[in-house]
């Protein structure tokens, strides 16, 4: 479908018969305890205002539920839902703040309990496959409170 899709035209959108297209919700993970697995985890680029930047994205999947804060919810629907981290570099920054955005992403990796040092490449994609605890907390919108996100918590390992 997507070869189909890179001519498509506004026209031809406002055409598809959307009939038999399923219907995809926005889920978001409750707030609470879980076991994480990183079922993908890779280098990107892309286009933001006209300016070009790098990113390092994990997606992970709940693969455990260890306590759950929201009350009345089932342990069990939580399982199997992704939640995604995406940390920003842009190469038009000046040094100092590009070597603070590689930090970050040194920070996730190594608090996740994942090697951090070598190539970025070689670390970011050593994730995948990596599985750890993390808390989700809940953040509202600054702009809209009436929007909840599900933001990952992760605490420091100890020295």
């Amino acid at each position: 479908m997507a070869e189909e899709m890179e001519g498509l035209s506004l026209a031809d959108l406002a055409g598809i018969d959307v009939s038999d297209i399923e219907e995809v919700r926005f889920s978001s993970i409750e707030a609470g305890v879980f076991g994480f697995e990183v079922i993908e985890a890779d280098l990107g680029e892309d286009e933001k205002d006209g300016a070009r930047r790098f990113f390092a994205k994990f997606d992970m999947k709940v693969v455990e539920v260890k306590a759950i804060i929201t009350p009345g919810v089932d342990k069990d629907s939580q399982l199997g839902k992704l939640h995604s981290e995406r940390f920003f570099i842009k190469p038009t920054d000046s040094q100092e703040d590009v070597a603070k955005s590689i930090g970050r992403i040194r920070a996730f990796l190594t608090d996740i309990g994942v090697n951090s040092a070598g190539p970025l490449g070689d670390v970011v994609r050593g994730a995948k496959g990596h599985v750890f605890t993390g808390k989700i907390v809940k953040q509202k919108d600054k702009e809209d409170k009436s929007i909840e996100y599900a933001r990952l918590r992760l605490d420091p390992p100890k020295k």
